[in-house]
């Protein structure tokens, strides 16, 4: 049996990666709703949830979150979790097309993964400084405003909306060079060419394929 190759490992790992996404979301299927009170009702004790927050003391009709460690405390790695795989997703995908360089786009294709490098780094840091800042803000009962938002939901806005232009920097720079090259549109434009030959004539067309290849 062949090794596989490098594209075959590399869709593995994508698919290793939605797979591990699908797993994270299965479990919030099975953890239980948090936080909880038990009420006795006709002589019978249950579980109720309290998850949908609790009235809100200055302003009628409106309903605070409450205590935000008992409701997101079990939660925040599967949050986590899930935005770092998002993040390797995307990555892997800009990574697919390079998996196998002809001639000089090796050094090229090198290139590009040094930006796909930099921004999965970049977008990993982001997500761990989210949910430090979140974790923190919890931990403390206050929260900070750095840039105009609490702490975690500024590296959310300003980090999240900012990190993948590195990404995109990389495809723009590096898109005629590693991933669609000069060689690749001559290589295509034959065949093309071939294609339309065989709709055209194909008699001739499969005639030609037969002296090609050699055959009697």
């Amino acid at each position: 049996m062949h090794a596989p190759s490098a594209a075959d490992r590399h869709a593995r790992f994508l698919f290793a990666v939605l797979l591990a996404m699908c797993a994270l979301v299965g479990v919030l299927f099975v953890l239980g709703e948090h936080p909880t009170r038990e009420l006795v009702r006709d002589g019978a004790t249950i579980t109720v949830s309290e998850t949908t927050g609790i009235a809100h003391p200055r302003i009628a009709g409106m309903r605070a979150g409450g205590d935000g460690a008992a409701r997101h405390g079990r939660l925040l790695w599967l949050g986590g979790g899930f935005l770092v795989l998002t993040i390797l997703l995307a990555a892997g995908g800009l990574s697919l097309g390079l998996c196998a360089p002809a001639g000089h786009r090796g050094v090229a294709a090198r290139s590009a993964r040094r930006w796909i490098v930099a921004g999965t780094l970049a977008g990993v840091g982001t997500a761990t400084a989210i949910f430090v800042a979140y974790s923190r803000s919890l931990a403390a009962g206050v929260a900070s405003y750095p840039l105009g938002f609490p702490a975690a939901s500024s590296w959310m806005v300003w980090g999240v909306w900012l990190f993948p232009f590195i990404f995109v920097a990389g495809f723009v720079r590096c898109f005629d060079r590693s991933y669609v090259t000069g060689e690749t549109l001559d290589r295509f434009a034959a065949r093309l060419a071939a294609v339309r030959a065989h709709r055209a004539d194909p008699q001739a067309a499969r005639g030609s394929g037969s002296q090609d290849s050699g055959a009697p």
